[in-house]
This record gives C-alpha cells, structure tokens and sequence, in this order.
C-alpha cells in the first residue's frame, strides 16, 4: 500500500507492508523509496505520525544518497527490496531463504538465494561472485562488439581483465595485448562500457590523447564523445 504524508514542506511518499514486527519499522532504500513496516493492528494515523517524525531523517538520508556516487554502496549494504544499479537502469534485488545458494538474474529482477538471508556478509560474497561473472559475460561481448574495426587496423584481439578500479574505467597494456576493465562498468549502459572498450584498443595504435589518438577512435567508433559523456553523466 502506497502513501503519503506532508511535513514542512516535504511530500513523503512511502510504501506500508503488514508483517507481524514487533515496532513500526521505516527503511530509506537506496533508490530513495521510504519502505514501513507494521502489525496490522497498528493504525494508519499512527503510521503517519511516525513517518512525518522521521522526516528530517528521510532528507537527510535523500541528500547523502544523491551525494554517494551508486558506485561506493557496499554489497553488504544491499537488503531484499533495494534496487540495484545494472546496465543503466535499475534492477529489483530478492533475497529469499533456501537450501541452496543461488544467484540468478532473468533480466528484470536479481535473485538471491541463501540459506541465512540475515548473513549480511554471506549475502555480500554471494553478490560479487555473481557480479564477477557478469562483469565477465558482458565486458567480454562489450569487448566483442567494439573490436571489429580495431581488426581492420592490424590490431591483434587482448585478453581481458576485470579489476576493482575507483579512479580509472579501464587501462591496457599494448605490449601484452591486454585491456582491463573497472568492475564499476556493470552499473553503466554496455554503450558505455563498449567505449571504453574502444577508448582502451584505440591505445594500441596511439600511445597519447592527442589528435591522432581521437581521429583513430572516433573512426572506429563515431559516436565515441557522445557515449564518453553518458558514461560521465551529461547529456
């Protein structure tokens, strides 16, 4: 059940659940959906009351959310119900109980089986092995998909490599023919994460950022500065 209430100026917008707690419970996600939980004898007046005494706390955590770039949540982080930054948009996460661990993504939602979905830690290690191999599934085809005109040039195809990187998208070594990719990508458009899959094999012909750097990849990829500036957030 949807609702909403008003306080000082502020229209919070919050989804009610019934489940037998034993306080009424609010949750902000990382989606910046309110999310409160109660018994059913618990009425909806004083719901409302307890959401609008929260209010300075709900602003507080919508501007620390938009301040927090998607990339710095922690996987420990994630509860069942978060929305998880995939590909570009954003994809429901489940954690369900189960006898066996699971993980598995049908291109809406991210389920996650484990047998304590109150382990936070279990349920962070289940998630990066999960990410790692997506991070290797889809970087590969990004990687795929950009080299064809690479080939044309005389460049040989590289191994791949998925690193944690907070600074840099992506580096190479020409003299290994390698390219590594940042794991942050998997939150990115694959548009994205095919330039700079593009932007690292253009490397291979020009060492520099210069001129003859871009005219090599935009040959390549012409619409390389327009994806450059989605990847960065600008339209």
């Amino acid at each position: 059940m949807e609702r909403k209430v008003q306080s000082g100026g502020l229209e919070i917008r919050y989804e009610l659940i019934r489940k037998p707690v034993k306080n009424v419970n609010l949750r902000l996600r990382r989606d910046g959906t309110v999310l409160v939980s109660a018994r059913r004898n618990v009425d909806t007046g004083r719901i409302d009351d307890f959401v609008r005494s929260k209010a300075e706390w709900i602003r507080r955590g919508l501007r620390r959310l938009a301040e927090t770039p998607e990339m710095e949540i922690t996987p420990e982080e994630y509860e069942d119900g978060d929305m998880l930054p995939l590909l570009g948009r954003m994809v429901p996460l489940r954690i369900l109980r189960g006898e066996r661990d699971s993980a598995v993504y049908d291109g809406e939602t991210l389920t996650l089986t484990v047998k304590d979905p109150g382990d936070a830690s279990k349920r962070a290690r289940l998630l990066e092995k999960w990410q790692g191999e997506f991070c290797l599934q889809v970087f590969g085809e990004a990687l795929q998909a950009a080299y064809p005109p690479f080939e044309a040039m005389g460049v040989a195809y590289p191994h791949l490599r998925i690193r944690k990187m907070k600074s840099l998208w992506g580096s190479c070594i020409p003299g290994k023919k390698t390219v590594t990719l940042s794991r942050r990508l998997i939150h990115k458009p694959f548009a994205c994460i095919e330039a700079v899959a593009a932007h690292e094999l253009a490397h291979f012909l020009q060492i520099g950022h210069g001129k003859e750097f871009y005219a090599v990849l935009t040959s390549a990829m012409p619409d390389y500065h327009s994806r450059r500036r989605l990847l960065n957030g600008k339209k």
